[in-house]
């Protein structure tokens, strides 16, 4: 009786109403939080918001953050106000790209609602953490991956420019998915080309125009910024680059590129290989601890769900042989999220 008034309201706006509260909660109890890459971001922010567009340019520190923090700083919100509020409102956008991208899995509508509720909860949480925009990018990634999944990705123009421009905007983010787009996209049309099955395989044609259209969406957002900082760094510039701090710095972390670090390659000596080795299964195992709380049988099943993922993904709706790896798939997705 008490959840009667909410019966007709659609799941994701009560989840997006919980993910508010769970937002808050853990916003005021971790509002003091300040991290190095926060000082950072909020320092080239207020240079924006000042109108010292050029100090506010930095080939380390990706721009989205810190275009969103300036109109805040600008009105004279606290910086750290700003931060939790910019970062609340992009975990948001995230919930709501993996509500998109939960209707790639055939989950029944509760189920689908208990994921969004724990979603919104998680999400809440790291947007708390530390200032980062880590939930940037992960926003941007959902919806990079729903629309790259999209049954109809190769039969117009407009969805592959659309996911040009999301995977755009995670470069803004995170300089990270630059090369993550360059290689995922045009291996998943050719996977998804492979699987379409004789009769309704496309012609090559239509694969490269996708592939085109989905670059120009990409680059109408990552070249320009890419244009202005190879600008004023008098070269091609994609990401960090070795340089030193500008004299109007006020601390070295603004260029943190050139400082004096020990470099090392886990193929130097076979005592360096067995290091970066054990910090890859520490963070697997990491990662498995934390999303699910089956502990140890996650943590066998990771690569199970990393391989067959992307198989069930890129295969949704082609080839019917397949139809028994997607509904196992689905099942062990149900069960983690559970």
């Amino acid at each position: 009786m008490i959840l009667y008034p909410f019966r007709k309201v659609p799941a994701i706006v009560l989840i997006s109403m919980a993910y508010g509260y769970f937002a808050l909660i853990f916003a005021l109890g971790n509002r003091y939080q300040i991290n190095p890459d926060g000082v950072a971001y909020l320092r080239l922010a207020k240079y924006l918001s000042e109108g010292h567009y050029l100090y506010s340019i930095s080939n380390y520190w990706s721009p989205l953050i810190i275009w969103c923090f300036a109109p805040f700083l600008f009105l004279g919100v606290d910086g750290l106000i700003t931060a939790r509020v910019v970062i609340a409102v992009w975990g948001l956008l995230f919930l709501w790209g993996t509500w998109l991208l939960s209707n790639r899995f055939d989950l029944s509508y509760p189920f689908k609602s208990l994921a969004g509720l724990i979603a919104a909860l998680t999400i809440a949480k790291w947007t708390s953490a530390i200032i980062t925009p880590d939930i940037l990018i992960a926003a941007c990634l959902a919806f990079y991956f729903y629309l790259v999944t999209d049954a109809d990705l190769v039969k117009g123009k407009q969805k592959a420019f659309l996911c040009g421009m999301a995977a755009g905007a995670a470069y803004l983010a995170k300089a990270y998915a630059l090369p993550f787009f360059l290689i995922h996209f045009p291996v998943t049309i050719f996977i998804r080309r492979l699987t379409s099955g004789r009769n309704s395989r496309f012609p090559l044609g239509k694969m490269v125009k996708t592939l085109c259209f989905g670059m120009m969406g990409f680059s109408l957002l990552a070249a320009p910024w890419i244009g202005v900082m190879s600008v004023k760094y008098s070269t091609l510039t994609i990401s960090a680059a070795g340089h030193k701090p500008e004299p109007y710095a006020i601390h070295s972390w603004e260029a943190p590129s050139d400082l004096a670090y020990k470099h090392w390659s886990p193929f130097q000596s076979f005592e360096n290989f067995k290091h970066q080795f054990k910090v890859c299964l520490k963070n697997a195992a990491a990662i498995a601890l934390y999303f699910g709380i089956l502990g140890g049988p996650v943590l066998v099943l990771l690569p199970f769900l990393v391989l067959t993922g992307a198989s069930f993904i890129v295969c949704r709706g082609s080839d019917e042989r397949l139809s028994p790896l997607r509904e196992m798939y689905t099942k062990v997705y149900t069960l983690g999220i559970i």
